[in-house]
């Protein structure tokens, strides 16, 4: 498998008009990398809802809708559920990461969790 850059999908879950996406293509495109886009089910978030919560049961739906188009294109689209660090950890074991790019979250618990991963990553050399 070649190196790969990886765009973290949170909030943004659509693929026109998603600068992140548009940035994480073209870095792959220029060093000829493969791009895989992943979705965390963030554990720290979802132990505080309820199980049944409506915003969850959006996103998964949306996420479905994502896989679908991206699977007719041919593209992996993966899904994760636990602590971004932990799943970061996981995927710098098994693949040859080379990028991490996302969108932009301003919520003060996403720029802690934010400021963790990139902290691992910078210490892997990503």
């Amino acid at each position: 498998m070649p190196p790969l850059v990886v765009f973290w999908f949170r909030r943004d879950l659509r693929l026109q008009d998603n600068h992140g996406l548009s940035q994480a293509l073209g870095a792959a495109r220029a060093r000829d990398f493969a791009v895989l886009p992943v979705f965390i089910f963030d554990t720290d978030i979802l132990s505080d809802l309820p199980k049944n919560d409506a915003r969850v049961t959006f996103i998964a739906d949306c996420l479905a809708d994502l896989q679908l188009t991206l699977a007719k294109q041919g593209r992996a689209f993966c899904l994760f559920h636990g602590r971004p660090t932990e799943v970061f950890a996981e995927l710098l074991e098994k693949h040859d990461i080379r990028a991490v790019f996302c969108n932009e979250d301003y919520e003060p618990s996403a720029i802690a969790r934010d400021r963790a991963v990139k902290q691992q990553l910078n210490a892997r050399g990503v």
